[in-house]
């Protein structure tokens, strides 16, 4: 037995949770109502991920070796769920009259707190 597959369910357990915290804190902290506003960057994002998959799907850049959670679950997963959440609490906060630096600073901690 490797120390990969010894990890490997709380890899897949880390993933679910992350994704159930995303939900929980864009439910809270997001502007739903606004969501019409967010609708076509999330489906730009969505469509992009999706898109990419699918061109993908048979020369995979990492694979995902488990028999319960398999590749094309987690892309469904990160996808449908995460990104909305992601997407909607990182559009809600971000300011245009905000200084360039502030703005900077703003989407590249976003951008490191939203990877996976």
């Amino acid at each position: 037995m490797t120390l990969y597959s010894s990890l490997e369910g709380e890899l897949q357990m880390l993933r679910i949770v992350k994704t159930i915290l995303w939900i929980l804190a864009a439910y809270k902290w997001g502007h739903w109502r606004d969501w019409r506003k967010y609708y076509a960057t999330l489906l730009f994002g969505i469509t992009g991920d999706l898109i990419y998959f699918v061109l993908s799907y048979n020369h995979p850049l990492w694979e995902l070796v488990s028999p319960i959670m398999n590749i094309t679950f987690n892309h469904i997963l990160v996808d449908l769920l995460s990104f909305p959440a992601i997407g909607l609490l990182f559009l809600s906060k971000y300011r245009e009259e905000k200084p360039w630096l502030k703005r900077g600073l703003f989407n590249f901690m976003g951008c490191r707190i939203s990877n996976y």
